[in-house]
């Protein structure tokens, strides 16, 4: 912990919270102070769990894992590190939610931006320590949604809502349409899941682009990360190629380590199943679970 502390003024720097905020959190008791006789000293990942991290997953490409990847990061933070998660898909096919939930008869975030149906009601409980903003066929009917439509009174509901959680997780669908601009525009981090192939490869430049043209736009955003997904142990030559190729042009970028080709990430979207359970451990479920602490490194303990 004592690596972990920081003097105020420098919380209030990296976590976006008034100072005066802070010291009205210290009086309620909702973060704690350590006095070292010379200065006062807060915990800063304590700090930067008193409000929402943002993360949204996004690429252009489908099957590389993004809608899989969300859930499992998110069922991490749930049940390993005992966060409060809040997921938000969107994706008009609704992978995330049928990933999530047997509900099937629900008010989407489609209900939001098209008749300002408040997002509380909406948000639905799914598993212990985790709610969903839901999607459906019927948010194809925003894509077109733009992002000059993110007014302050929009924001504003998201930044209320995600005052109950400490991880939101972002499902976007695999283009750059006005969903995706919402999830860019509200997000503190962004990543990337990419393959080793050529077509990744040949996307993840666009993407890049496309991102950076958005987050410009979002004040709150803070870096984004790529990360490999579907890498096999047998990979072939030009497997090899690609991912050699991925990491010389991301080099920091992408994360040190990858999710593997593994059964169970897709199996539990059908089962509803927690895949952190005894019937998947093994090497892979490991690396799977290295990548989430990676993430969970990068956002909390790199910070700042």
């Amino acid at each position: 912990m004592e690596d972990n502390l920081i003097k105020i003024a420098e919380a209030s720097k990296i976590s976006g919270i008034p100072d005066s905020t802070l010291y009205d959190w210290i009086k309620e008791g909702r973060i704690r102070v350590i006095d070292d006789g010379k200065n006062k000293l807060l915990d800063k990942i304590e700090v930067l769990k008193a409000t929402a991290t943002v993360i949204t997953f996004y690429n252009l490409k489908g099957g590389v894992l993004k809608t899989s990847l969300s859930r499992t990061l998110g069922f991490y933070f749930a049940t390993q590190a005992k966060d409060e998660v809040l997921f938000i898909d969107l994706d008009p096919q609704g992978n995330l939610t049928k990933s999530l939930t047997a509900q099937r008869d629900f008010l989407t975030i489609h209900n939001f931006l098209e008749n300002n149906t408040s997002l509380d009601k909406i948000v639905i409980n799914v598993m212990p320590k985790m709610d969903l903003i839901p999607a459906n066929l019927n948010l194809a009917k925003d894509n077109d949604f733009h992002i000059d439509y993110v007014n302050e009174k929009m924001l504003n509901e998201f930044k209320k809502l995600f005052k109950k959680y400490k991880i939101v997780i972002i499902d976007c669908p695999p283009n750059f349409t006005g969903l995706t601009r919402l999830g860019a525009v509200i997000a503190n981090y962004i990543f990337i899941p990419v393959q080793p192939d050529v077509f990744s490869y040949e996307g993840i430049g666009l993407a890049l682009e496309l991102m950076n043209n958005i987050v410009k736009f979002n004040s709150n955003f803070i870096d984004y990360r790529a990360v490999l997904t579907m890498v096999r142990n047998n990979m072939v030559s030009i497997e090899k190629h690609f991912k050699a190729k991925l990491e010389d042009d991301l080099k920091k970028k992408l994360l040190h380590n990858y999710i593997p080709d593994f059964y169970a990430m897709k199996e539990v979207n059908a089962t509803l199943e927690d895949i952190y359970q005894d019937k998947y451990k093994g090497d892979k479920l490991d690396k799977v679970r290295d990548v989430c602490k990676e993430i969970e490194n990068i956002i909390y303990y790199e910070r700042g």
